[in-house]
């Protein structure tokens, strides 16, 4: 890689790599619209992702703020733990 870096910027090699990435994003892009579980699999992971970041930003004190990620799994765990007996508790005084 640092020999294609030290390459002119218009050689062919790289001209055909950039065509190759091109290929790649577009194959993916059209995969993605067409493939609902695809899409389905990539929301779950970015929401997962984002609630995991959330729950860092609600509880960041002591380490600067700064969560290891077994840190972080056990505190996303016991996050869904409490939502859900929360969500039943409401279920069951609902009922």
């Amino acid at each position: 890689m640092d020999k294609l870096g030290s390459y002119a910027r218009q050689n062919s090699l790289a001209t055909a790599l950039q065509e190759m990435g091109r290929i790649e994003k577009t194959i993916f892009i059209l995969d993605y619209i067409s493939n609902e579980t695809l899409r389905r699999s990539i929301h779950r992971g970015l929401n997962k992702g984002e609630a995991m970041n959330a729950l860092a930003r609600a509880i960041s004190f002591g380490k600067r703020g700064e969560l290891g990620e077994r840190e972080l799994k056990n505190m996303f765990t016991l996050f869904i733990y409490i939502q859900s007996k929360h969500v039943e508790n409401r279920r069951l005084s609902i009922v």
